[in-house]
Parts: C-alpha cells; structure tokens; sequence
C-alpha cells in the first residue's frame, strides 16, 4: 500500500481522513474460513499493517525533513521542528509507530499540519470465536499477545465476534437483547465499540427534545452550552442567550419534562455553562425556541444578546419610554445604556407575532 500498489492509495488516503482507528485483527481459528497465509498469527496481520503506515509515514518525513533543512540557514528556529522530524523518522525505522513516543504538547503542535498515519489514535479490536464472546478470552494465545502488544501503545483491545454482531445486526431491539441475554452477553460489541471510541476521541453526547424528534448531537467533551448549540445550526450559537436543561436520568426518573419542573430537577444555563456526559438540553436551540414560543424575551436577555450587536453610540433612554406593548421601559438592574436603534429592535421584536 505505502508504494501505491493495487488499491494501496486508495486505502491509505480514506485512513488519513479518520480520526481515529479501529484495527480488527483475527484471533479465532475455523478451518472453513482459510487465511491469506495459511495460518492463523494475529501478531504478522497486525505487523503487515503497521509497517505500510510506518512506511508511509517515513516518506511523508523524509520530504518533510527538506523544507526546515533549508530554511534553517536563515532561520534557527527551526532547528527543533527538524530535530523532532528526525526523532520520529528513527522510531518508524526502528519498526514502531509514532505514537509510541513521548512527545510534549509543544512537540504535538508541531505535528499538526504532518499527516502521519501511525500518529493516529487506535483501538484494537479481536475478532474472537463464539465460543469466547461472552467473557475476556483470557485462555485465547493471540488475544494475550495481541494486548501485551496494545499496552505498549497505551491502547485498548476490544474481543468482538464479528459473526454474531452481523446476527445481532440483523434482529429488532426486543429480539437483540433476548439473543444477547441467552448468550450470557451483557452488552454488544458494537455498543462497547462506541463507548470506546467516544472515550478515545474525547467526545461525549447530549440530547435535544421537541415536538417532532429527539436527536443526539456529538460535542467533544468540555464544550460550553453556546458551541454545543453551534452543532446544531450556526445561527443558534450566535443567537445564544440560555440553555434550559434538565440531566437524562432526571428526565427518566420524572418521566415527563413538567414533572422534573415541579422537583426543581429542570434549570437554566448561561453561556459558560459546561455540557456534561448525559445531560439533555431541550431548548439548546434558543433561535428556534424563541421564534415558535408564545413567551417573550425579557428586556434584560434581549439587551444580553442584542447589546453586543449594536453600536453603542451611547444615549441613555429615559425609563418612562413607552415600549411596543404600552408599558413602561423597566429599571434595569444592570443599569444598561443603549442607544435608540436597540430600543427600536425590542420594539419590532415585541410585536411578532
């Protein structure tokens, strides 16, 4: 592959487009299922991929290693990128990944414009027998080396039977967790496949619920409540004002979203607030929420989100101004000063419709 030979590009081109990779090795014998080479060895299979991504890798470091070379007479700067470029290029040729190393956060940053393929975040996943899908085939030779080797790397291997996840692929959600029940399998390989993945890329998910759907939206973990809305649609994270949300095992234990409101289990979130692993934010979507609702922005949230986006020729509007509805501007608490343009844009908001 690394010499562009049969599907060989193709197949290290859609490798440098993931993420992140799962390596499904055999570790199963079944004389009816012939390998490649006669015989099954976990360990050679894995051995055949590493070294065509150690030797793509090599190459994409060796024309890398020109550039900094040269400009380093005019530049000394440059001089640890090029150290590094070469660090890597002898663990690779040493027949280890990239990886492998112990690089610092400076380092990393230095690599992100370089595509190396063996630099990539990997899980190993054992193709095991039926027999040994339902416990950790402890007594199973190639899965053992397969892991001892995986440790070195500091990744995970995952026994999977890929036979019966094609069965289990096949049958309905009430059939798939009798099948799997009568097995003794407490959860899917697939379903462990997931979890795994989302763990390794950082990556959590929340919830949002409407009339029509609920979705799942996937955020990397840590994002704020503004950005996670962004997932959605652009114009929800720059529309942002609040997040209403109530955590799913809340929301199942309540039963309904009224019922978490009347246990005070349902909130509202600001900009800084944080989504967490299972939490669920119902109207995430303000721009949405805003324009369907029958309820009105406040004058103070609509000046939070508004204020920003007008030009602050400063002009203090006197309370007694009459606003769209016939009442009263309100004192704010805050003590806002806006100009007229932003008095104007809550008045055309108020009398939507």
């Amino acid at each position: 592959a690394s010499k562009g030979e049969g599907l060989g590009n193709k197949f290290l081109s859609h490798i440098r487009e993931v993420d992140a990779i799962l390596h499904v090795v055999r570790c199963f014998e079944d004389d009816n299922i012939i390998h490649v080479d006669g015989k099954i060895d976990p360990m050679r299979d894995l051995e055949t991929i590493n070294l065509e991504l150690i030797f793509s890798d090599m190459e994409v470091l060796e024309r890398r290693v020109d550039e900094p070379a040269k400009l380093m007479k005019g530049d000394k700067t440059l001089a640890g990128e090029l150290d590094l470029l070469n660090r890597i290029h002898d663990t690779l040729a040493d027949g280890k990944t990239a990886r492998t190393m112990e690089l610092t956060d400076d380092e990393l940053a230095m690599l992100t414009d370089v595509p190396l393929l063996s630099m990539k975040p990997v899980i190993y996943v054992a193709n095991v027998s039926e027999d040994e899908a339902a416990a950790e085939p402890t007594d199973n030779e190639g899965y053992n080396r397969l892991k001892e080797f995986a440790a070195k790397e500091k990744a995970q291997v995952i026994p999977v039977c890929a036979k019966l996840e094609a069965e289990v692929a096949e049958l309905e959600a009430d059939e798939k967790a009798m099948f799997l029940e009568d097995l003794g399998i407490a959860e899917s390989g697939l379903d462990r496949l997931v979890k795994a993945s989302y763990t390794l890329l950082g990556l959590i998910s929340y919830l949002t619920s409407g009339e029509d759907e609920c979705r799942a939206w996937t955020i990397k973990k840590g994002t704020k409540a503004p950005q996670a809305a962004g997932k959605i649609h652009s114009d929800f994270e720059r529309g942002f004002i609040r997040a209403e949300i109530v955590s799913f095992e809340d929301l199942m234990s309540c039963g309904t979203i009224a019922a978490a409101k009347d246990a005070g289990l349902y909130r509202s979130e600001g900009k800084e607030y944080v989504i967490r692993k299972k939490s669920t934010a119902p109207n995430i979507d303000i721009l949405d929420y805003i324009n369907r609702s029958e309820r009105k922005l406040s004058l103070d949230d609509f000046i939070d989100f508004y204020g920003g986006k007008v030009k602050k020729n400063v002009a203090s509007i006197s309370p007694a101004r009459k606003v769209a509805d016939g009442g009263s501007l309100p004192t704010l608490s805050n003590n806002y000063e806006f100009d007229d343009r932003l008095l104007t844009a809550f008045e055309d908001y108020s009398n939507r419709p």
